[in-house]
């Protein structure tokens, strides 16, 4: 071959190898197995170029988290509302954003791919920003803002006037920002401007139709007035009410739904007829209780309490409208009482325990003084108590501070050693009383105390006083059986009988004095025998001041 037919071949073949070169190097820069952004390809100002797929979508949706806070603008004729693309519901469309990104330079014809990316070392490649915009965040957003602009539309719905048949009442358009052509306004205004600039966007308000048509309230009146055209027979116990078309119609509760307006009973306002009505049928509840007489336990009955109405009842009622049945039956709720009769009965309260001809059961006292009146109040209000197993009873909790608007009066009280005047004065003698009656019954002490002074008659050794809120007189109950405290009084004497199951033989012996720095200490030993001949010996004690005002 000649020099210079070599030379014409060299030229030609020059171009093809350059170009195959750059088509070599652009497979190389561009990867086999792709997923890389291409070379110099710029997103909101950043360049993007060579980042996997995994790191383009984190740096996207960081992108995203900033701009959140992005000012927005939306400008009306007569204002401009301003807010942020997060509480507009405005975001970056991440995804989308991504795989745009990701597809520059991988879109493009396949024989003009190499030449885009020679020309990309000279030029930026700029892939767009994809927005997203949540419908009803707009909706609520603009809404917010237009306030008092906003004539929202009403949308057509039904009534009845005082129990007539109801009738359609039409629609009315309003006007306002339309949030659909909103949605459409910041998409694009957000890919028209900057990224880290403000949104900006204008819109005329214009007339908000009601989402429903007018049709839909006809049809509604027309399925409510069927709904309510017959008359529903409700049953409580032996009674019948009606309730008839006008009054079903004047308690029915219209409901605008998405797709249609309804017609239903609301449980409160049912309630409140059920109770109108069947109101006097309810009874309360009672515990069973014990009284006394001529010495013999009488066991009176509990009564079951009957509730009317509860929310049940009312949903029942509720429930039969929306599934047309016009005949429906409620119960009564009954209520059990705190004590039921088969409780009371397994106490085995059915004698008096205790020692009632030795001191305790009774102490006497001058007729007619104020201390009397206060003896006989605190009597009738303990009157009845049951302590039950293994339970206890506290006078101070049970009775509560001595008031005159309790039917207490004032007399002489003993505080610190020194005697004064309160009201509830003279009840220590209640106490003392109760405590003897106690003791020797076999029950125990949760908490007493003597009187500071000895008073002479009250034993020595064994009798408390009571104050409030303290010193209290606490009485437990050790036995498997509940007692019963049932006071008695005349107008020289007070008593307190304990009524259960004997379940203890119980001995009291003699006080036995010993001092206790200026003051003298009594105590009085106690011994319980019981069915199967164990013992067991325990003690009470008073302590008592020498005179007045003279401390231990």
């Amino acid at each position: 071959m000649g020099r210079g037919r070599q030379l014409i071949w060299a030229g030609a073949i020059a171009p093809v190898a350059a170009i195959l070169l750059v088509v070599a190097a652009w497979a190389i820069d561009t990867g086999v197995a792709g997923g890389e952004v291409a070379r110099n390809v710029e997103l909101a100002g950043t360049d993007i170029g060579g980042r996997s797929a995994n790191e383009l979508l984190e740096h996207v949706r960081a992108l995203d988290a900033e701009m959140h806070g992005r000012p927005v603008r939306i400008i009306t004729p007569d204002q401009t509302y301003e807010t942020t693309a997060g509480e507009i519901g405005l975001s970056i469309d991440t995804r989308r954003t991504a795989s745009l990104a990701l597809d520059v330079g991988r879109t493009d014809p396949l024989p003009i791919r190499p030449l885009a990316w020679v020309a990309s070392f000279l030029e930026a490649r700029v892939s767009d920003v994809r927005y997203d915009v949540d419908a009803e965040t707009a909706r609520s957003t603009i809404r917010a803002l237009e306030g008092d602009s906003l004539v929202a539309p009403q949308e057509p719905t039904i009534q009845s006037l005082d129990g007539e048949p109801f009738r359609a009442v039409p629609g009315r358009p309003g006007s306002g920002i339309d949030p659909d052509a909103l949605v459409v306004a910041l998409e694009a205004a957000a890919a028209d401007q900057p990224v880290h600039e403000a949104v900006t966007v204008s819109i005329r308000p214009s007339e908000l139709a009601p989402m429903l048509d007018d049709s839909v309230a006809e049809a509604a009146a027309e399925t409510a007035n069927e709904m309510t055209d017959e008359t529903i027979s409700v049953t409580a116990a032996d009674r019948t009410i009606d309730l008839v078309p006008r009054e079903l119609r004047q308690l029915a509760q219209v409901s605008e739904v998405d797709d249609g307006i309804t017609v239903s009973l609301p449980p409160e306002g049912v309630l409140g007829v059920l109770e109108a009505e069947f109101g006097d049928l309810a009874v309360e509840p009672r515990s069973a209780s014990f009284s006394v007489s001529g010495g013999q336990v009488q066991l009176q009955p509990a009564v079951t309490g009957l509730t009317c109405c509860s929310p049940e009842s009312a949903q029942t009622v509720v429930d039969a409208f929306a599934a047309g049945i016009t005949s429906v039956e409620i119960d009564l709720q009954e209520t059990e009482p705190a004590v039921t009769t088969e409780e009371a009965e397994a106490y085995g309260i059915v004698e008096e325990v205790g020692s009632p001809n030795e001191f305790g059961p009774t102490t006497r006292h001058a007729c007619c003084q104020n201390r009397v009146t206060n003896i006989h109040r605190i009597a009738d209000i303990i009157r009845g108590v049951v302590i039950p197993p293994g339970g206890s009873f506290s006078v101070n909790d049970y009775v509560g501070r001595r008031t005159i608007e309790k039917g207490f009066v004032s007399d002489g009280v003993i505080y610190d050693g020194v005697l004064t005047e309160d009201v509830g004065g003279g009840i220590s003698q209640f106490a003392t009383t109760f405590f003897n009656a106690a003791l020797f019954a076999g029950l125990e002490f949760g908490e007493y105390q003597s009187h500071s002074l000895y008073i002479s008659r009250y034993p020595r050794g064994h009798e408390a006083t009571i104050s409030f809120p303290a010193p209290d007189l606490v009485i437990e109950n050790p036995s498997p059986y509940g007692v019963l405290v049932w006071p008695e009084y005349t107008s020289t004497s007070i008593t307190v009988r304990l009524f259960s199951t004997t379940w203890a033989q119980v001995s009291v012996g003699e006080p036995t004095p010993s001092p206790q720095g200026n003051c003298t200490r009594w105590t009085t030993p106690r011994t319980r025998t019981y069915p199967d001949g164990s013992t067991e010996t325990d003690t009470v004690a008073a302590v008592y001041r020498p005179e007045e005002g003279v401390s231990c």
